[in-house]
């Protein structure tokens, strides 16, 4: 398979790679879209990678292409999102089921390989099925559109005459001012960046 390789910082190659098989609890998944997220561009060429070589890639979408041994859930051809973080299940904030504090996380495209290739295995537990009728190209938005919903929840006790400042006018600030203005209702929405492009 074709895959993206970061071997040192701002060095990327494309690298000819086996197929791997899925083991047990994994499901191999055919990549169909990956976003670029910012950190991608900090993580390749600003020295922010864990490790070398690594695939980056987390705001994945595609399709179940084999199954590995006790996984049931999902079967061969569905459309999944890959959710990236892979928690410990250790640590007191995995018992908690507080996953994104834990403590001792992996998560695909950073700590681990990740989309920038043609297959990846994925455990049963980080994979979101979706419709045939979404595009992989939508779908793979829906790691960075959980943030902008995450931050979002912050207002739940808010009105829709409230006013509400976004700071930062990338995807991530574009997307919630449109979840707050156009879903639910919030009248007075301000993006500030200081990048007059933006």
């Amino acid at each position: 398979m074709k895959s993206i390789v970061l071997t040192e910082n701002k060095k990327l190659i494309k690298k000819e790679i086996p197929i791997p098989d899925p083991q047990k609890g994994e499901y191999l998944v055919r990549i169909r879209s990956v976003g670029v997220c910012n950190s991608d561009i900090f993580r390749g060429f600003d020295g922010g990678a864990y490790d070398y070589p690594l695939v980056m890639g987390h705001e994945i979408s595609g399709e179940i292409f084999d199954i590995g041994e006790n996984v049931k859930k999902y079967k061969v051809g569905q459309n999944v999102v890959v959710f990236p973080l892979i928690p410990c299940r250790e640590c007191i904030s995995c018992k908690e089921k507080q996953w994104v504090h834990c403590s001792n996380y992996d998560y695909y495209g950073s700590r681990r390989d990740g989309g920038f290739q043609e297959f990846l295995l994925v455990k049963e537990w980080n994979m979101i099925p979706f419709e045939d009728n979404i595009s992989h190209d939508i779908a793979c938005l829906c790691e960075p559109v959980a943030v902008c919903c995450r931050a979002i929840k912050i207002l739940k006790n808010g009105t829709k005459d409230d006013e509400v400042a976004i700071f930062g006018a990338g995807i991530l600030g574009i997307v919630s001012a449109i979840l707050l203005k156009e879903k639910l209702g919030f009248r007075n929405v301000s993006v500030i960046d200081r990048n007059k492009f933006k």
